[in-house]
C-alpha cells in the first residue's frame, strides 16, 4: 500500500524536475504552499483527492489503483495502528501516527491513541516501527526527537 507520505516523496521529485516551487505548484492546484509543504514532508495526515488529483497532474503524474501487493517486509504502522485501534474507541489512521512520529503532535484527539500504538507494541515492533517511519521520511533522526516530544506531552498531561 502506497501511503500520503510515499506520494508526497514522488510529488517533491516531479515538481523538482519541472522546476516548480511549491509556490508556483501550490498557486497552480489551489492549493496552499503549506499544504504541498507539509505533503512532501510527510506530516500532512489527510488530503482530499480532489486537491490530490490536481497537484499529481501538474507534474505528469496519475494515481493508478491496484491489487495491493506484498513485499514480504512487516508493516509496523499497520501493527501499531491496530493495536492502538484495539483498545480505544474512534480509529487512529496510519497516517496520523506517521504525522504524529514526525512532528511530536498528535492529531486533535489522538493524544491517546498514539499513546497506545506506542506503548502497546513489544519492543521489536516499536523498533521496526520507528525504522520504518524514519525510511519512509528519508529522517530517521527526526523520529527520535518527535518521541522524545511526544513522551513529554504524555507525561504532562498525566
Amino acid at each position: 500500500m502506497m501511503r500520503l507520505i510515499e506520494i508526497g516523496h514522488r510529488l517533491k521529485e516531479l515538481r523538482a524536475a519541472r522546476s516548480l516551487s511549491q509556490a508556483e505548484l501550490a498557486a497552480l492546484a489551489g492549493v496552499t504552499r503549506s499544504t504541498v509543504s507539509r505533503l512532501e514532508n510527510g506530516t500532512l495526515n489527510d488530503l482530499g483527492i480532489k486537491k490530490l488529483l490536481a497537484l499529481l497532474e501538474l507534474v505528469g503524474a496519475d494515481l493508478n489503483v491496484g491489487p495491493r501487493t506484498r513485499s514480504g517486509a512487516p508493516d509496523y504502522i499497520a501493527r501499531a495502528v491496530s493495536a492502538a485501534n484495539v483498545s480505544h474507541a474512534g480509529r487512529l489512521y496510519a497516517d496520523e501516527l506517521i504525522q504524529a512520529l514526525l512532528t511530536g503532535t498528535p492529531a486533535p484527539h489522538k493524544a491517546g491513541q498514539v499513546q497506545a500504538a506506542l506503548e502497546e507494541l513489544s519492543p521489536e515492533n516499536f523498533a521496526g516501527l520507528v525504522r520504518q517511519v524514519g525510511d519512509l521520511s528519508g529522517q530517521p533522526g527526526k523520529v527520535g526527537r518527535s518521541l522524545q516530544k511526544l513522551r513529554e506531552v504524555h507525561r504532562a498531561a498525566r
